[in-house]
């Protein structure tokens, strides 16, 4: 972005395009969601036992870092001054399900965030910024459904088969401990759902 910053908002800061709407606070919001979707996906990270999950859920939070860094400078090119995010607090999910739906569910409401504020945002490079987020959330939500959708299959197979195992193997171990390989942190649904 181009640091085009003076003392004054740029010329187009009140524009009809943000007539009654609060851009400023739109940002301010977006990046605090943001803080919070970094903190929850290290917080998955952390807890996946399974290399591939840890990957997926690593490559998420370094994007909503990414996400993070292009608001605070869509922010300091609207106004000339620095605003960061103070730590926020997460609420820990109660199992791999239900940390999944919420993580389906926060995407797509950040999805329908940035389309309200690229509407409302008047410069087109801050725009283009805004939809290229849009995208990467949009992949983050199909990678947590298709993952979300491996974790309903697995319980299935483990409910199917009566076994101890939360991946669907067959294995007569019980708990996350069966040894094949694809168990996920929390097991599969262990929160009854």
């Amino acid at each position: 972005m181009s640091k085009r910053c003076s003392k004054h908002r740029p010329f187009y800061y009140d524009c009809e395009c943000g007539a009654n709407v609060d851009v400023l606070e739109m940002i301010k919001n977006a990046m605090k969601d943001e803080k919070k979707a970094q903190k929850f996906y290290r917080y998955m990270m952390d807890k996946s036992q399974c290399e591939s999950d840890k990957e997926m859920f690593r490559e998420i939070r370094n994007d909503e870092k990414k996400h993070y860094r292009l608001l605070q400078e869509i922010y300091r090119d609207l106004t000339c001054e620095c605003y960061c995010v103070g730590d926020v607090d997460v609420k820990r999910p109660k199992g791999f399900c239900r940390a999944m739906k919420a993580a389906i569910c926060d995407e797509m409401q950040a999805i329908s965030d940035y389309e309200n504020l690229a509407y409302y945002l008047c410069d087109m490079l801050h725009r283009e910024i805004i939809c290229s987020i849009i995208g990467d959330e949009r992949c983050h939500a199909q990678k947590i459904a298709a993952l979300y959708q491996y974790a309903q299959e697995c319980a299935c197979k483990c409910n199917q088969m009566n076994r101890g195992c939360n991946c669907g193997c067959g294995s007569n171990n019980s708990g996350s401990s069966c040894g094949c390989g694809s168990q996920n942190f929390f097991g599969c649904c262990d929160d009854g759902e």
